[in-house]
């Protein structure tokens, strides 16, 4: 599979995941009002959007690495590193109540 096409599948795919959680939630927000299920698919539907961007990256570190495309796999391990860097920080100022 071409890396374009693949990377193509994977957005649109976590896209459209989010929208039906969205959907979904709301629906059931506008029509249940005890029960707060609904609370949940949009947690759900925002973690989807955050992850999807990191899932494109997986992807392509393997699809660069299996290509043998150095540079490109320098690259995504690089925007790789930050995320998780940035993750850590989040988390530990987040646990100090910063």
């Amino acid at each position: 599979m071409e890396i374009r096409k693949a990377l193509y599948l994977v957005l649109t795919i976590g896209l459209i995941i989010a929208i039906t959680l969205y959907s979904t939630g709301l629906i059931l927000r506008l029509t249940l009002i005890e029960w707060r299920v609904y609370e949940t698919l949009f947690f759900v539907g925002t973690i989807v959007l955050i992850f999807t961007p990191v899932a494109m990256l997986i992807l392509s570190l393997v699809l660069f690495m299996k290509n043998r495309e150095i540079y490109n796999t320098a690259v995504v391990i690089v925007l790789l590193l930050l995320i998780a860097i940035g993750i850590i920080i989040g988390i530990t100022l987040r646990t100090k109540g910063l």
